[in-house]
């Protein structure tokens, strides 16, 4: 019945508030898949550019002939629709045959084993889509910043950064996340005109001698998102959440922008005495959930989301080491976003080696990475040292089959 030798495509569930009855709905996505392209002569359940179904109208039964049936007939055989739809509400009650079971219910029902072949995807504004599951990416960290707790003044001109890339780019980084306001313990903030000096002149210089690699700015700043996504930056690295800057969450919505939601607290010059917990990982995802449900309140699309627990932000050693532990619980706990982690060089890494170097604490960034691989949960890590690849291609090999 399925037409299975067809290109992939993208597909995906969104819940919407209508006044309009169930036929007028209808008629009405008729009109949209008309407009963008939609040829209704075609191969039946063959490829089309745009296809626009009810799954749900409520928990209504509605049988209008052939004309429109909900709940939609083929929902419980569509892994592409209720893994989705189990995204926005697990619990989602569907009248579906004799009682009503809910959309966690049916996919279960559907793949005992929980396997599958789907992938999610992050679309960014220019066209591009990060593809999660097939491999763990690799993002590289380029401080333009005199002051960065661990490569401070290292890459503070704009030839000094970008060979920093080209060692990035050499090892089969897909990403460079270029930062120009240190996030350390008890770092000052410099103001946006500040960073914008510091970050724009590498962003540019890195678009344009290596235009294929996907350029992340670490800002939490509305200014410089809006300039940096000018400049040829595909993917904001917030380490606020949005708690910084009231007005980023607009912005990124109003620029279609693929962004990092990490969870912090307070301010880096403060986040040493907000550092009290009673269940980290609970509360850590509690508190980042409600900063991505304020953003997608603010216009940012879910599938734009990409998590990040931060390690080391607000949290004690001990604290960090279990939200490591606990990635995949995390990451259920948070809503099944895309998960970024970010070990790289932290201080609590000194106590695990013999001498305290930088170089020593690559070495235990490199086990930190591989072991949170090997437990699944993590999409992307953040790292300083480009060798760290290394150790993250063993490990999905291992953990992944690849």
């Amino acid at each position: 019945m399925y037409v299975l030798d067809q290109p992939k495509f993208l597909n995906g569930v969104v819940k919407i508030r209508t006044s309009l009855p169930p036929l007028q709905l209808l008629h009405n996505l008729k009109i949209i898949e008309h407009n963008l392209g939609r040829s209704f002569t075609g191969v039946r359940y063959g490829p089309r550019p745009i296809d626009l179904d009810i799954i749900c109208y409520g928990t209504r039964r509605i049988h209008e002939g052939d004309h429109l049936i909900v709940p939609h007939l083929r929902l419980h055989e569509r892994e592409f629709v209720l893994r989705p739809l189990c995204d926005i509400s697990k619990s989602f009650p569907i009248p579906f045959e004799d009682r009503t079971r809910t959309a966690e219910e049916l996919l279960k029902e559907l793949l005992p084993d929980g396997r599958s072949e789907l992938r999610k995807v992050t679309p960014m504004h220019t066209g591009r889509l990060f593809e999660w599951g097939e491999k763990t990416l690799l993002m590289g960290i380029i401080n333009v910043t005199p002051d960065s707790f661990s490569d401070g003044g290292q890459h503070d001109t704009v030839e000094k950064a970008l060979k920093q890339v080209e060692a990035f780019f050499e090892q089969g980084f897909d990403i460079v996340d270029v930062g120009g306001q240190s996030t350390r313990p008890g770092a000052q903030l410099v103001g946006a005109e500040e960073e914008l000096s510091r970050v724009l002149p590498t962003i540019e210089a890195v678009r344009r001698s290596f235009p294929d690699v996907v350029i992340s700015c670490d800002t939490f700043l509305s200014e410089v998102a809006e300039r940096v996504l000018d400049a040829g930056v595909e993917l904001i690295n917030d380490i606020s959440a949005g708690t910084l800057d009231s007005t980023l969450h607009e912005t990124l919505a109003r620029r279609n922008a693929a962004c990092v939601q990490m969870h912090t607290r307070g301010t880096p010059d403060t986040m040493r005495d907000l550092q009290s917990y009673e269940n980290v990982t609970e509360e850590v995802s509690q508190e980042l959930s409600q900063n991505m449900e304020t953003a997608q309140n603010a216009g940012l699309k879910r599938w734009s989301m990409i998590s990040d627990p931060g390690i080391g932000f607000a949290k004690k050693k001990d604290q960090s080491i279990q939200l490591l532990r606990e990635n995949r619980r995390f990451r259920m706990l948070t809503g099944n976003y895309p998960v970024l982690l970010g070990p790289s060089r932290k201080s609590w890494l000194s106590s695990v080696t013999m001498v305290d170097t930088r170089h020593s604490r690559d070495w235990a960034t490199a086990g930190a990475v591989s072991c949170c691989i090997g437990r699944g949960g993590v999409d992307i890590v953040r790292v300083h040292e480009p060798s760290v690849a290394d150790a993250v291609r063993a490990a999905d090999i291992i953990a992944r089959g690849l």
